[in-house]
């Protein structure tokens, strides 16, 4: 008896639940509903202008479905077989949980979606307030490999060229001899031979403010940054160099169209030089060149019993000394025995013969070696009398070897 009146106490409380829901839910949803929507769409602008595409999504569907949950009473009387969807509290979890879960997303989708890439993956733009760059950067540097050095400059401090020079030769740690102009600024960038990791990660923060009044500077700077990457890529085994420049979102237009002028002005077009080998040392202007000598051991550079070859001449026969001196480096010294030797001049014999042989080819990519951007495109314009010069190259040097090999063991190239 107990047991039954208990039962019906309980069914009468649950009556009584169900009548004032019945009664009061649809106000009480109305009410949730005005305090919510703002915020939804508050939420919803913000994540479109930040381009948080995973929240928009989020937010979106959120609200869609709180709004046809607010029906679902109505509709439950209006036809019987309605079935309702799961009642609002299931979505106030969906708002409280939902969406953070989507605006973090969203984050990780600004970090990754606004970091463009140029065609040789060296250049990235990243779009972000500074806080959050700078908690990118410092996330970066902390997951950073064992082979990689990071570097981080401010575009603050590079306000015009001056200032530009002494932060790159500070961060960089560049030779004291450094004289601040544009043409040591480039062999620098393009040496770094005392960055002895692997890989080399740049950091500009606040891209867009530096050299911010100087156009012409900004467009010679981008050039000598492209070199630089072209040179890591080719001295060291991997494509390791990387710029990321940041500037906030206000800023994004303007920095895209000085990067696109300067991608214009900048296009590296080679004029092709007269292709030989230098035997006096006097003459050389610079350091782009590589040195040929007899001997080994103590090294001195800029001998006068060593002949000479402008990098990119070097390049053409470059394969030669790859494929048979696996452990060649372009930035070293290599000491090579005469057996050794005779391999790279019969590769070298092949490669004149292929030249006498066709006179009119489309490429030579795949015997002579064009070490930068433009150079093949400068030889094959002028080919016939390129293609001599470079015949007469490789028959004296030929003819320098072996006269060398009479009276030493070994013959060193050293690179730049």
């Amino acid at each position: 008896m107990l047991e039954r009146e208990k039962e019906s106490t309980g069914e009468k409380m649950l009556q009584q639940v169900m009548a004032f829901a019945e009664e009061y839910i649809f106000t009480l949803s109305t009410l949730i509903m005005v305090i919510v929507s703002p915020l939804y769409m508050l939420m919803i602008v913000y994540s479109i202008q930040n381009r948080f595409l995973i929240s928009v999504g989020t937010s979106v569907v959120c609200y869609v479905l709180f709004v046809v949950d607010i029906y679902t009473n109505i509709l439950s009387d209006v036809v019987e077989s309605w079935s309702p969807i799961p009642s609002i509290s299931d979505y106030l979890f969906i708002f409280f949980i939902a969406i953070p879960i989507g605006v973090f997303q969203g984050n990780v989708e600004l970090k990754m979606e606004s970091m463009e890439e140029d065609e040789d993956g060296t250049l990235k733009i990243l779009v972000q307030e500074e806080a959050e760059f700078c908690e990118y950067v410092e996330e970066a540097i902390g997951e950073k490999k064992k082979d990689e050095v990071c570097i981080i400059i401010d575009g603050k401090n590079c306000s015009n060229v001056r200032n530009l020079f002494r932060e790159f030769a500070y961060k960089f740690e560049f030779p004291d001899d450094f004289n601040e102009n544009w043409d040591e600024f480039g062999e620098c960038m393009n040496d770094l031979y005392w960055i002895e990791e692997e890989r080399c990660t740049v950091y500009i923060h606040n891209s867009d403010q530096l050299l911010q009044d100087y156009v012409e500077d900004f467009n010679v700077f981008m050039s000598h940054l492209g070199d630089a990457c072209m040179t890591w890529d080719n001295e060291r085994e991997v494509d390791g160099f990387c710029m990321v420049m940041h500037c906030i979102p206000a800023k994004e237009e303007e920095l895209m169209a000085k990067l696109e002028v300067a991608k214009c002005e900048g296009k590296y077009v080679y004029e092709q030089e007269l292709i030989e080998i230098i035997y006096d040392v006097h003459t050389l202007e610079g350091t782009n060149y590589i040195e040929i000598l007899p001997g080994e051991g103590e090294i001195e550079y800029w001998s006068e019993s060593s002949i000479f070859f402008k990098e990119e001449h070097f390049g053409y026969i470059m394969p030669a000394f790859e494929k048979y001196y696996e452990r060649f480096d372009y930035c070293g010294i290599n000491e090579i025995r005469i057996h050794t030797w005779n391999e790279i001049l019969a590769e070298l014999e092949e490669i004149k013969e292929y030249l006498m042989s066709h006179p009119n080819p489309h490429s030579l990519g795949h015997v002579v070696g064009f070490i930068y951007e433009g150079v093949e495109a400068a030889f094959m314009q002028n080919y016939a009398e390129n293609r001599n010069q470079l015949i007469v190259m490789i028959t004296d040097s030929q003819a320098w070897i072996e006269e060398q090999s009479k009276t030493t063991k070994v013959i060193t190239v050293l690179g730049m």
